[in-house]
């Protein structure tokens, strides 16, 4: 009787070994299945990394060349508010001058009205 207890306890483990064998084979199966598709994930995250960090660098060229650009608009605005402003002074200057002139002239022809006159 202890001999066919025996195996059948032997019968009942070897079935639980395989169960436990096959159990873990579907657990290892599913813990790869995990593994992959966490390096494929983490492979498109690092290819989005990489993505956005030659867009911030490109973000970084466009930026210091709008800044170089804002510089030399300010300098040509200042150069050009300077060459108004010495116009605007030329133009007073001369504004002043053709009054004179206009003042003389008339002088001048009352001059002439009075001698012919």
């Amino acid at each position: 009787m202890q001999l066919e207890q025996l195996k059948k306890e032997i019968s009942e483990k070897t079935e639980r070994i395989s169960s436990l064998e096959k159990e873990t084979k579907n657990l290892k199966e599913e813990h790869q299945k995990k593994v992959k598709a966490l390096q494929e994930h983490l492979t498109q995250r690092d290819q989005e990394v990489r993505g956005l960090v030659i867009e911030k660098e490109q973000l970084r060229q466009t930026i210091t060349t709008l800044e170089a650009d804002e510089t030399t608009l300010n300098q040509e605005a200042a150069q050009t508010k300077n060459q108004l402003q010495q116009a605007n002074s030329r133009l007073d200057a001369l504004s002043q001058e053709i009054t004179a002139k206009e003042k003389e002239l008339q002088k001048i022809k009352q001059l002439y009205q009075a001698l012919i006159g």
